[in-house]
């Protein structure tokens, strides 16, 4: 594996709350969701890195503050970037250098139906990045949107290009959306949960088209899923997310066929799949906490039927296992 291009250092974002009057009035201090809590990790170049949890554990938050769409309350995002020839900090970025960064960094949006303008045309929509960023106009910004049209198999682009998104189907508005991350050019691409709004047959052919697209661009993907199973066929690398916490993390066969956290057991066991008959089961307890305010120990604890009492007092730290494969469970801290 090569060099990482992204290395996220203890990254936090904290959602205030707004104060009720009697909060107010009583003097209480504003409450914060904690979405992304003191996360860290590093992404190889061309790899597809996945990022797994079930919903509200903050893995689109994560996403987004990653490409600079959301500024962090704390920590460090360093990018490689070729248009700077440095390495940067995305989150102290000015918003001009950011709005340049934008030709490396884009992101594929869960809802391909909101992301788009449904005043504009197809093509327009496509474009207008190469307009933004003063590449192209007119007739050369219409052969290069046809270009990257048939790239994504929108085909033949003719038939596409003055079409309006209320007139295309879910799986064509997804591939407007891909087309629309691609025609910068990019290096790195967060994909939050590109097909989890799409119909079986289709998700798969989404998934083939993002493969090809990597290998013929040498695009590095951050995928965010809900889905491990999905994970677990393309990605390199996955980090199962908790309520804010990257819970456990290593390549994916050892994420899969070696799932040490209580939580990603959990997950493997919704998969309805034969393989994982052999994973432990992990019993639902309760449901997940509320993400406001302060935790006390493990984040998972009120639905693990394997915790120990230091469980209740005292978060564990995350501790690699083996060669790549950390945790965060007290079972797998040596005492």
């Amino acid at each position: 594996m090569s060099e990482p291009i992204l290395q996220v250092i203890n990254l936090k974002k904290y959602f205030a709350l707004e104060r009720s009057i009697a909060d107010r009035l009583l003097g209480r201090s504003r409450a914060y969701v904690k979405a992304v809590d003191d996360v860290s990790f590093d992404v190889n170049e061309n790899e597809i890195f996945g990022i797994v949890g079930e919903s509200g554990c903050g893995k689109s938050t994560l996403g987004r503050v990653i490409i600079g769409l959301l500024k962090p309350t704390s920590g460090r995002i360093l990018y490689k970037s070729k248009i700077f020839n440095r390495t940067v900090d995305i989150a102290s970025l000015k918003e001009k250098d950011l709005r340049l960064l934008r030709r490396e960094l884009q992101i594929i949006f869960q809802d391909p139906y909101s992301a788009l303008n449904p005043k504009m045309k197809i093509g327009d929509f496509i474009g207008h990045p190469l307009e933004i960023h003063k590449i192209a106009t007119g007739e050369e910004k219409r052969e290069i949107v046809m270009k990257i049209m048939e790239k994504v198999g929108l085909i033949p682009p003719e038939e596409y290009y003055d079409r309006y998104p209320r007139e295309l189907s879910g799986g064509q508005r997804q591939r407007v959306v891909i087309a629309r991350a691609l025609i910068l050019n990019p290096r790195l691409i967060v994909a939050d949960e590109p097909t989890s709004n799409l119909d079986v047959s289709i998700q798969a052919r989404i998934i083939a088209l993002l493969l090809r697209l990597k290998d013929e661009m040498k695009l590095t993907y951050v995928f965010i899923t809900h889905s491990i199973a999905l994970a677990h066929n393309i990605c390199d690398r996955i980090a199962v997310m908790y309520l804010g916490r990257i819970v456990e993390l290593g390549g994916a066969p050892s994420i899969v066929d070696e799932p040490l956290h209580p939580y990603t057991r959990l997950l493997m066991r919704s998969v309805i799949d034969p393989d994982t008959r052999n994973i432990p089961r992990v019993r639902e307890v309760s449901e997940p906490p509320s993400p406001v305010g302060d935790f006390r120990g493990c984040r998972f604890v009120r639905r693990c039927p394997e915790k120990m009492e230091k469980c209740e007092r005292e978060e564990p730290p995350l501790v690699e296992v083996s060669t790549g494969h950390y945790v965060r469970c007290w079972q797998h801290v040596k005492r």
